[in-house]
């Protein structure tokens, strides 16, 4: 998990609170990131540019999308778990409860 913080000038009266976003500081980006931690700078001043670059990294590093699942579907692989199917009830009443 990556994280945007902010590395003020010797100049900036809010040089003591690293998530100050308003000011023109460098931004910096640290944390890990597939196991390893890294800090580098985002090469910007505005923090909005830091998160898209952060939300990027992030997203490239774990290409594993996951695909939607339906209500449908979800109700099925469930009824199905427990050895039923929507299809083999007709009245809801066989429900596996523990006795």
């Amino acid at each position: 998990m990556l994280s945007v913080y902010t590395r003020h000038s010797n100049d900036c009266p809010q040089k003591d609170d690293i998530n100050w976003k308003r000011c023109r500081c460098p931004k910096w980006i640290n944390g890990t990131l597939d196991g390893q931690f890294i800090r580098k700078t985002a090469s910007t001043g505005c923090w909005e540019k830091a998160e898209d670059l952060r939300r990027d990294w992030e997203e490239a590093a774990s290409p594993k999308k996951l695909n939607p699942v339906t209500i449908e579907e979800a109700v099925e692989a469930y009824l199905g778990w427990w050895g039923h199917s929507k299809r083999s009830s007709t009245d809801g009443t066989n429900w596996p409860y523990p006795r």
